[in-house]
């Protein structure tokens, strides 16, 4: 199992006060996810909530790694800093690619009802109760967040290989089942891995771009932080998760890293690959 690439690098902290800050999530959104090998993909930032959002320009002083992993290895999505849509980038190699982008971490501040109310949301049930014994219940929110996110693109017609790539994000969402494969009502088995090892015990919220239901179809990961999800239509899906924990020595009381995962699932699903696929090293 190969993880690419690393997201060290010392801790930025920029208090955000706009209201795309106080969006809860991150996404890519590429010009095709069945890109021609060689065709352009234009490569655009999204930030919003539930799967409806507004453009992100590309920032350099907030960009930690950003760029398309394949079975060849990993190359930059390249761009201007200020630029909408943020990037491009072209994949050459037949299967599934990936492309990830991890930010610097920024911070901000909420009254305490809303920060509940945030925790409560997304199912940081462990964050409100240290809270509360903490005392802390009543106080206002402070967290270091980033975010670590990927979508997923098939590259020519017939080959699928590659969906389960580990790409190496701080957090990130593994497809262990081809989704291409998938029809309509069947649920698509994926992994949470922070730092490369699973994850269990956090919610991860599927959305469908055009969705008339209010909420997500949302469950929580297995020891092995694995869940299963169903795929109710085809369409662009978006799976989101996030992880919390206590800033130990910092400014800021916690520390958030927000994952998402995007990709389309065809109206007609491409021959299947095997059920669960293998951890594919690029």
């Amino acid at each position: 199992m190969t993880q690419l690439g690393g997201c060290g690098g010392a801790l930025v902290a920029v208090t955000v006060l706009s209201s795309a800050a106080l969006a809860h999530d991150f996404w890519i959104e590429p010009s095709t996810y069945f890109p021609a090998s060689g065709e352009a993909i234009h490569v655009r930032l999204q930030v919003g909530d539930h799967f409806k959002g507004e453009p992100v320009a590309r920032n350099d002083d907030r960009i930690e790694r950003f760029e398309l992993v394949g079975a060849g290895g990993g190359k930059p999505v390249v761009g201007r800093s200020g630029d909408d849509p943020a990037g491009v980038t072209r994949a050459t190699t037949p299967g599934a690619a990936t492309i990830v982008y991890v930010g610097r971490p920024s911070t901000i501040e909420l009254e305490a009802a809303k920060f509940e109310a945030y925790l409560k949301e997304e199912g940081l049930d462990h964050v409100i109760e240290e809270r509360a014994k903490r005392g802390e219940s009543a106080k206002a929110g402070t967290e270091a967040y980033s975010r670590s996110v990927k979508c997923l693109l098939r590259v020519g017609e017939s080959e699928t290989q590659g969906f389960d790539r580990i790409a190496g994000l701080p957090l990130e969402i593994v497809p262990l089942q081809d989704p291409w494969a998938k029809k309509p009502g069947e649920r698509l088995t994926v992994q949470v891995l922070q730092d490369g090892k699973p994850l269990g015990g956090v919610q991860v919220e599927a959305w469908r771009a055009g969705q008339t239901e209010a909420a997500p179809k949302s469950a929580r990961t297995d020891s092995e932080g694995k869940v299963a999800l169903t795929l109710d239509a085809p369409g662009t899906w978006m799976f989101t998760s996030v992880y919390m924990r206590r800033n130990e020595g910092g400014k800021e009381d916690w520390r958030s890293t927000w994952t998402s995962l995007t990709f389309e699932v065809p109206a007609a699903a491409s021959p299947s690959a095997p059920a669960d696929g293998n951890k594919t090293a690029p």
